[in-house]
């Protein structure tokens, strides 16, 4: 199994004595299914949906779950996942189905990340409201981007050509 009993209760524990998540989590709406239509900036509308982690009045919280949030010197790990699996993005579509869709006012956002090996730790990440309003501005791109294509069934793949690595950052690896 991948999780048992004792690491499920490790888990609660360790997120219970978390001196924010759980304040986090008060009066949380979970996995609320959200769908509508957004109009992009270049005037389209597309219908969206999506289900978010949880809503509350402290804002919009995405889950996620991480084998651990460190490696072995102690530099946060998880803050390279969040940009290489485009965490910041999916909280800024949620966050534009709330606000264009539901009218919802421009809220904090937050990444509560969960570890799932042991010790458990449990981090909170609040990306700033300019890290939000630029991501929601990738999500406008991206979604012109999907229309244009549907239209003209024309979508030119950046991978139709060879893709050249020229730069290496060995701190990623350490």
């Amino acid at each position: 199994p991948l999780f048992r009993s004792r690491d499920i209760e490790r888990i609660a524990n360790e997120f219970n004595l978390h001196p924010i998540a759980p304040k986090l989590f008060e009066n949380a709406k979970c996995e609320q299914a959200v769908r509508g239509q957004i109009k992009t900036s270049l005037g389209d509308l597309v219908s969206v949906k999506g289900r978010i982690d949880a809503y509350t009045d402290s804002g919009l919280i995405d889950i996620k779950t991480t084998a651990t949030l460190d490696d072995v010197s102690g530099r946060d790990r998880f803050l390279y996942t969040i940009y290489d699996h485009k965490y910041l993005v999916q909280l800024a579509f949620y966050h534009k189905i709330l606000t264009d869709c539901y009218g919802a006012p421009f809220v904090p956002c937050w990444i509560v990340a969960f570890e799932k090996n042991a010790p458990n730790r449990i981090a909170v990440y609040a990306p700033s409201r300019k890290v939000i309003e630029d991501a929601r501005q990738v999500v406008d791109a991206w979604l012109c981007e999907w229309v244009n294509a549907g239209q003209y069934c024309d979508y030119q793949s950046k991978y139709d050509h060879i893709q050249f690595v020229d730069g290496y950052d060995p701190s990623r690896d350490i």
